[in-house]
């Protein structure tokens, strides 16, 4: 979560969309921006709802409230290959991990249909939120797509009149592992993120 009272916008960070490069736009153009705590759960990526409920009325129904998602199947690989690299404690995820509490890092860099299982329940055991969708429990006035970042992030800076040729560059990429997916975990995908293609496939529209 971002607020700029300066330029009056608040963005809605979902994971994996490239909100970090978006996070250092926002300082660039506002240094006193506020910016949520990423050192603990959900790591500054809070619910729309949320976020309304940490400014006022008016704030929330005058500021310009944006986001970005990207396309869904993108974003559960680019979720995994994050994942994957960390240690998970936390008793009740015991069950989908490996031996040395993570995520099943695979061999042969195919994700099947249990690794997307396992990932969809990570998701909602450690963020609360296991598709893009659920980050956007409120109507907000703007979503953009990650794969047409720059683009989208123009209109926004026209929308609220500000005069920047800022060029976004993608930070915080994750690692180098190349994932791909299987017939099987495509299909899995399919039920399970079925909102998120839904919300996707419409912008633009």
């Amino acid at each position: 979560m971002i607020i700029s009272h300066k330029y009056k916008f608040i963005f809605i960070r979902i994971p994996k969309t490239a909100s970090t490069s978006v996070e250092q736009f926002c300082k660039t153009i506002d240094n006193d921006c506020i910016i949520s705590n990423e050192n603990e759960p959900p790591y500054g990526h809070y619910t729309s709802s949320q976020v309304k409920n940490m400014v006022t009325e008016q704030q929330w129904n005058e500021y310009f409230k944006f986001a970005f998602v990207r396309e869904p199947n993108s974003w559960v690989i680019s979720q995994y290959r994050y994942n994957v690299q960390y240690y998970y404690k936390f008793e009740k995820l015991q069950i989908i991990l490996d031996k040395n509490k993570k995520l099943r890092s695979p061999e042969d860099n195919i994700l099947t249909e249990k690794d997307i299982i396992k990932l969809y329940i990570l998701l909602d055991c450690w963020f609360n939120s296991s598709n893009q969708v659920q980050y956007i429990d409120e109507k907000l006035d703007f979503i953009g797509k990650f794969e047409n970042l720059q683009e989208d992030l123009n209109k926004i800076l026209k929308i609220l009149n500000i005069n920047n040729d800022y060029k976004i560059e993608h930070l915080n990429k994750s690692n180098s592992q190349k994932l791909i997916l299987n017939d099987n975990s495509k299909e899995i995908i399919k039920i399970l993120f079925k909102k998120d293609f839904e919300l996707y496939n419409k912008i633009y529209q």
